[in-house]
C-alpha cells in the first residue's frame, strides 16, 4: 500500500510507501492513495529517483566507513581527506630524502600516533590503502547494481551492509 504525488494534470511524478512520508508538495500537486489510482505501479520517473537516493545513500556510507579510520600501532588512524593529504606529504618526504621520521599522525579521536620509520610509514600505508580500497570496491558493486536494476523492488532489494 502506498501513495503517489500527482502533478496538477493528474500525471503521478512520485510514487512511494506509506512508511516512507511524501516530499513537500509543489503548488498544484496532490497526494492520492494507490488504491485511488488505475494503474499503481511505479513509473519510470520513480525508478530514477529510487535509484538516485540508493546511489546517495551508498556513497554516504562510503564516506562514513573511510571516516572511520584504520587500525595502526593499537590506534586507530584518521583517514579523512586532509589525513589522506598529509600521507600524501610524507611520502614525497620519503623518496626525497633525507628519511623524515620520526612523525606523526593523527588518531579519530584527535590524538597522535608515531611513525617511527619507512618501514612503519609502508605499514601504515598498506593499511589505509587495502581499506580505503575494499570499502570503494564494494560501493562500486553495488552502485552498478542498483544502476542496473529495472524495477522500484530490484533497487530496494540491494542492501549495504558493509562494514
Amino acid at each position: 500500500m502506498g501513495f503517489a504525488i500527482l502533478d496538477a494534470d493528474g500525471i503521478a511524478i512520485s510514487w512511494s510507501r506509506w512508511d516512507n512520508p511524501p516530499r513537500p508538495l509543489l503548488p498544484g500537486e496532490t497526494v492520492v492513495s494507490a488504491d485511488s489510482l488505475e494503474d499503481a505501479k511505479p513509473t519510470a520517473q520513480t525508478l530514477a529517483d529510487a535509484k538516485a537516493a540508493k546511489v546517495v545513500a551508498i556513497d554516504a556510507k562510503s564516506k562514513t566507513l573511510i571516516e572511520q579510520g584504520v587500525a595502526f600501532n593499537g590506534e586507530t588512524v584518521s583517514m579523512s581527506r586532509a589525513a589522506q593529504i598529509n600521507l600524501s606529504m610524507l611520502s614525497i618526504a620519503e623518496l626525497r630524502g633525507p628519511e623524515p621520521w620520526p612523525q606523526s599522525v593523527s588518531t579519530i579521536d584527535g590524538r597522535e600516533v608515531e611513525i617511527t620509520n619507512a618501514a612503519n610509514f609502508m605499514t601504515l600505508v598498506d593499511a589505509v590503502q587495502t581499506r580505503k580500497l575494499a570499502v570503494l570496491n564494494a560501493g562500486r558493486s553495488l552502485r552498478i547494481e542498483v544502476l542496473d536494476a529495472t524495477t522500484v523492488a530490484e533497487v530496494d532489494a540491494v542492501t549495504d551492509d558493509r562494514t
